[in-house]
């Protein structure tokens, strides 16, 4: 389960409902389904499984969930609660024609966004030890800066990977998923960092803005990631 704290539960739960971080997108955003491959390390997004590895969301404290998954034929079915509730009871496993078994596991999962204007909500979620160790870890640290931090609850992550030997498979090279903090947003989307920044004089920044306008260069266009795939 989840390691929370039972006296911050309300606090979360009062500040991320005003959450602006994973807003309902505009037109031409989405919702695009996140995955990380345990036998490289690449996260990728996306029916096309464009690389992601290495870039930074914001994810909406107020969508992780915890729950649990079960795998029949290929197609999963989750029963998933947001992290502040109690984790509900399993769903029943199911008994193939050849004995096997298929059991439920205990899955976590979150929305997010890329911190660069993208409209796209990522929707991540696993069943795997990796995958729940690293939301858990996730949230550890949020229940922890609840006590002391009123706003900047909603942490901005790079996607990236650990690698171990696993004993069950020969020792071959597997990784597991880290979500490794970089800052922390407030529900409107404002960066802990930029915090206590001191502005610049009035005269330097319209100085600034004269020379700009000598010379104002085009205004970048954002440019639609590009999948690394290879195959």
């Amino acid at each position: 389960m989840f390691p929370t704290t039972q006296n911050n539960i309300a606090d979360i739960q009062s500040l991320v409902k005003s959450s602006k971080v994973a807003a309902t997108p505009e037109a031409g955003g989405g919702k695009s389904f996140v995955q990380f491959d345990a036998k490289t390390g690449v996260w990728a997004h996306g029916r096309e499984g464009e690389d992601i590895t290495g870039e930074q969301i914001a994810i909406n404290t107020a969508t992780i969930v915890h729950g649990w998954t079960l795998w029949h034929n290929r197609k999963p079915t989750k029963l998933e609660v947001p992290f502040v509730e109690d984790l509900p009871m399993p769903m029943d496993s199911i008994t193939l024609p050849n004995g096997k078994v298929d059991e439920p596991s205990e899955s976590r999962g979150f929305e997010a966004r890329f911190t660069d204007g993208d409209e796209t909500i990522l929707s991540y979620g696993g069943s795997t030890y990796g995958a729940r160790k690293g939301v858990d870890a996730l949230l550890g640290v949020i229940s922890i800066r609840a006590n002391t931090e009123a706003a900047f609850l909603y942490p901005v992550v790079t996607l990236t990977s650990e690698s171990y030997e696993n004993a069950f498979q020969g020792g071959a090279l597997c990784f597991n998923p880290v979500l490794e903090i970089q800052d922390w947003m407030d529900g409107n989307g404002n960066l802990e960092s930029a915090i206590g920044k001191l502005a610049a004089p009035e005269e330097a920044v319209e100085e600034e803005a004269i020379e700009e306008d000598e010379d104002e260069p085009e205004a970048p266009v954002k440019k639609k990631r590009q999948s690394k795939r290879t195959d």
